[in-house]
């Protein structure tokens, strides 16, 4: 049954049976959705400030700096584990051309 708000209120029977369907985690976000909203009339229509802190804790270009940089330590310790895991590669490569050549030398 749509609401004025768009909201479909769903029988209490069909939100159970779909949160053992699903797990935990949905029937409680379903029963969440559930709730009983009230009357809008008793809602408070005025604005009511918030209390608490008045600034933000950590400024924007200090959270840019932080995301670069900690992709630049990424892409750096990225680089050098495949260039050493190159140069063992290429030790083994030698090392396995050596013998080959030393088996198939006429002695």
């Amino acid at each position: 049954m749509p609401t004025m708000n768009n909201e479909i209120t769903l029988p209490l029977s069909m939100l159970e049976h779909a949160g053992k369907a699903v797990g935990p985690g949905l029937r409680v976000a379903l029963q969440a959705s559930s709730v009983d909203r009230g009357d809008p009339a008793s809602r408070s229509s005025e604005f009511v400030a918030v209390t608490g802190p008045g600034t933000e804790q950590v400024s924007a270009p200090v959270l840019v700096v932080a995301a670069y940089a900690l992709f630049w330590v990424l892409a750096v310790a990225f680089i050098a584990m495949t260039w050493r895991a190159q140069q063992r590669l290429a030790a083994r490569i030698s090392e396995l051309e050596r013998r080959l050549t030393d088996e198939t030398r006429p002695q």
